[in-house]
């Protein structure tokens, strides 16, 4: 029996194994010939899972034709405190920078900390599981990069984080903020119009120029804090919410809800819909009237009269736009 190809492991709801487990994964009862060969992203007798920061080792036992992982081990930040990213010894293993190692930010930090990229760095995922905030900072840009096994992938398992550097996404994201009383920071630029999904109940929090592909809000909240951001198009499933606090959100092909999306402030936020036809998306004048009135769209999280919005069209970069605010809210005094 030869092995070849690629090994693929998977640590599956929150499990995560002790140091002292032993698994194996493949055995056989062929009487034939010992067991042979190799996998193709194994080294040194070591194998990264698909989270790109649990390490195991492997031996692959010839004569009794089985295959065993064992001596789990956490590649996390080890530092009590912030540092640079690019420093070795602020890793318990090695410091990720590469597309098949994730970055995990662990219980190590005892306070608020600040991780600083002095130089470009690549991997396929980032963890945040600490009460002590982290923030990720610098002049840097941090590249997120899957692959067809497994794309891209930022987690807060615990406590509210932020990145604050750039983000060049290669393909897919996903960002879960596991609990609804948390919520994680993006204000870097995303960049390379690649789709993002939201996940969990927490609170993700967007304010950097984005541009983004189809962007999904299947559970918690997705709050565009600031920027001007273009996104192919924005799917807010039920019991989902988008809200647009203040800046500028531009859709090219229109608004899908199912939840809700929450204009937040009078007078601020601003939504522009490239016009399409009727039916299908939310992209004309009519489709946003109807969804105002059917409670989809929304002011300051309550239903609301469409009197309360201003709603326009404008030929925007040769295409004809429907924009939608929130009027103004306020009296002007005047004292002579």
């Amino acid at each position: 029996m030869a092995l070849d190809g690629t090994l693929r492991i998977s640590l599956i709801n929150g499990f995560t194994p002790d140091a002292g487990n032993t698994f194996d994964i493949l055995t056989s009862s062929d009487s034939g010939s010992a067991l042979s060969g190799d996998f193709s992203n194994v080294t040194d007798g070591q194998i990264w899972a698909l989270d790109g920061y649990s390490r195991f080792d492997i031996s692959i036992d010839t004569v009794n034709k089985r295959v065993r992982l064992s001596n789990y081990a956490l590649n996390e930040w080890d530092s009590t405190n912030g540092g640079s990213w690019s420093d070795a010894n602020t890793w318990s293993i090695t410091e990720p920078n590469s597309s098949i190692y994730g970055a995990y930010f662990g219980a190590n930090l005892t306070a608020a900390g600040t991780v600083t990229l002095n130089t470009p760095r690549t991997v396929r995922g980032v963890a945040f599981n600490n009460a002590a905030a982290y923030t990720l900072a610098g002049s840097s840009a941090l590249t997120l990069a899957g692959d067809a096994a497994a794309t891209s992938l930022i987690t807060v398992i615990q406590g509210s984080h932020s990145i604050a550097t750039a983000l060049t996404l290669t393909d897919a994201l996903s960002i879960d903020v596991v609990q609804e009383t948390d919520t994680l920071t993006i204000s870097g630029a995303m960049t390379g119009d690649q789709e993002l999904t939201k996940i969990g109940l927490g609170t993700l929090a967007l304010s950097g120029n984005n541009a983004l592909g189809a962007v999904t809000v299947s559970d918690g909240t997705l709050r565009m804090a600031d920027g001007s951001s273009t996104y192919t198009a924005l799917d807010i499933e039920a019991n989902a919410t988008y809200a647009l606090h203040t800046g500028t959100l531009t859709l090219e092909e229109g608004l899908t809800v199912s939840g809700n999306f929450n204009f937040e402030t009078y007078g601020c936020g601003t939504l522009v819909l490239t016009r399409g036809i009727d039916g299908g998306a939310i992209d004309t004048v009519d489709e946003v009237y109807t969804a105002i009135n059917a409670g989809l769209i929304t002011a300051k999280g309550n239903t609301a009269d469409a009197s309360l919005f201003a709603i326009s069209e404008s030929e925007i970069n040769s295409e004809w736009s429907v924009i939608v605010r929130l009027k103004t809210d306020g009296t002007i005094i005047i004292i002579q």
